[in-house]
């Protein structure tokens, strides 16, 4: 049985400008030119996906997510379909991702996946594609499944990062925020939604994407990590993400210490800049709020790896 294992940061998105084109599309070329200008923070926090092998007369795949059956993974099912013209030899694949953060809340975790599956399959089957050439496949499956639009630039890179152009890795431009050692990310979700009816519909990305492109211009004129989170914050309220939940949250978390606060793009989640000294404080502020786990994390300034 041969298999391979490798590991890749989630991304928390803090704005974006959605650049698309109706109907989606189908071919990797294609897929690769589209995405999102944007930026946002990738943690040490992820998915580890692990691949192994058996061989069978019938190439088949089975998925599993923290020890669960998936049948919902389709960006996992997506990436394999699109490596599958590699694939020669008929074999069961068995797919076990361990994720970290929040799915379906602004995390990346699609990204994150799509990545590590892409990676693991990539080694497990000796296909000799560099981090970039693993990238295109990991975003396509991203556009195609429509579960995000910019994700797979920043977990690729690692950092406090700025899309400037959007596409895959390879067709985009990118840029980084300088990140202070004792910043530290504290974050929590509520629920996970839906990005479908939102990252491909005109209508609704008419305010968001003009919002997103004044935000990235006054971003670039002083790259200023708080200055970032402040027009994150006005973002997400202009945009008319923001619920009173997840703004009365980000209040809590500022009264705290936090630097600054705002909502994961596209999530019912919000995000902290916190300096180390303030991150008790924050969280002990926000920890009622939520049934689920409060996280910190610090800044992961790395991509994806083996394991």
């Amino acid at each position: 049985m041969m298999s391979a294992s490798a590991f890749c940061p989630a991304g928390i998105s803090s704005f974006f400008q959605a650049v698309t084109t109706s109907p989606i599309p189908q071919s990797i070329e294609a897929a690769c030119r589209i995405g999102a200008r944007g930026g946002g923070f990738v943690i040490d926090k992820g998915v580890t996906t692990e691949v192994k092998l058996t061989s069978t007369k019938k190439t088949e795949i089975d998925v599993t997510i923290n020890g669960k059956n998936a049948p919902e993974a389709n960006v996992t099912r997506e990436v394999f379909k699109l490596l599958l013209p590699k694939i020669k030899t008929p074999c069961r694949i068995s797919v076990s991702h361990k994720v970290e953060v929040p799915i379906g809340a602004g995390y990346g975790a699609s990204a994150a996946g799509a990545v590590s599956t892409a990676m693991a399959l990539a080694k497990a089957f000796d296909l000799k594609m560099s981090l970039n050439q693993i990238g295109q496949i990991a975003h396509t499956a991203e556009i195609r499944c429509a579960t995000g639009l910019g994700s797979v630039s920043g977990v690729i890179r690692g950092g406090a990062i700025l899309i400037l152009e959007p596409g895959a890795p390879g067709y985009d431009r990118v840029d980084w925020l300088p990140m202070n050692p004792t910043h530290r990310i504290v974050t929590a979700s509520f629920a996970p939604i839906s990005k479908k009816d939102i990252i491909f519909s005109k209508e609704a990305l008419q305010v968001v994407n003009c919002e997103g492109r004044e935000v990235l211009r006054q971003i670039l004129i002083d790259p200023d990590p708080v200055r970032f989170m402040k027009l994150c914050r006005g973002f997400a309220t202009k945009a008319g993400f923001l619920s009173d939940r997840l703004a009365e949250v980000i209040k809590k978390a500022m009264d705290a210490g936090a630097l600054g606060a705002t909502q994961n793009m596209i999530g019912d989640a919000f995000h902290a800049l916190v300096d180390v000294m303030s991150v008790d404080s924050v969280v002990s502020s926000v920890a009622d709020d939520f049934k689920s786990e409060v996280l910190v994390s610090k800044i992961s300034h790395g991509g994806p790896i083996y394991r």
